[in-house]
């Protein structure tokens, strides 16, 4: 069982997948991504695993690397803390959870692996995926063992209790 939440920017899927985390405790492990934000104004992202290992995924003032819209992404962060996050999930955790397969997050053939790696394991997963459209994340979301959940403000105060449902059935 995987599960992918998705949604418009701004609706929400990282604050769940954190609430998720929270609810799973050490079962989960896995990457969470956040916002760097400098006098009110987002300046770029950090990565982090959920055991504490934290870097700057992109950032504005990043120079000589992959470039996202504004952000330059620091390739090698986040391979060293992704990749190797999603590593120790497979390897000793119940719960693997991915916030965010993204366009930045996709520039690293290492995490697109992990990705994969993970979706096929025998480890629900639980993932969180803008509505961009690209051909890996479309594959991701034709996957049979694959269920999309779209966030809407509607649903979203409703959607841990669903999901922490969805991962016990696949215990």
């Amino acid at each position: 069982m995987n599960i992918i939440l998705t949604g418009v920017p701004g609706i929400g899927k990282t604050t769940l997948i954190e609430r998720i985390v929270e609810a799973l405790g050490d079962r989960a492990g896995g990457v969470v991504t956040g916002e760097i934000r400098e006098e009110g104004s987002r300046t770029g992202f950090t990565i982090e695993s959920l055991d504490g290992e934290r870097r700057v995924l992109a950032s504005k003032h990043l120079k000589g690397g992959p470039k996202v819209g504004r952000y330059t992404v620091d390739l090698e962060s986040l391979e060293a803390v992704g990749v190797s996050a999603l590593r120790r999930a497979l390897d000793h955790k119940q719960v693997i959870v991915i916030d965010e397969i993204g366009k930045m997050e996709l520039i690293s053939s290492g995490f697109r692996a992990m990705i994969l790696e993970a979706l096929d394991s025998q480890l629900p997963t639980v993932a969180t995926m803008g509505i961009s459209k690209n051909t890996f994340m479309e594959a991701i979301r034709k996957r049979p063992d694959v269920e999309v959940i779209t966030i809407t403000a509607e649903n979203r105060n409703a959607l841990k209790d669903r999901v922490l449902r969805l991962l016990e059935g696949a215990s």
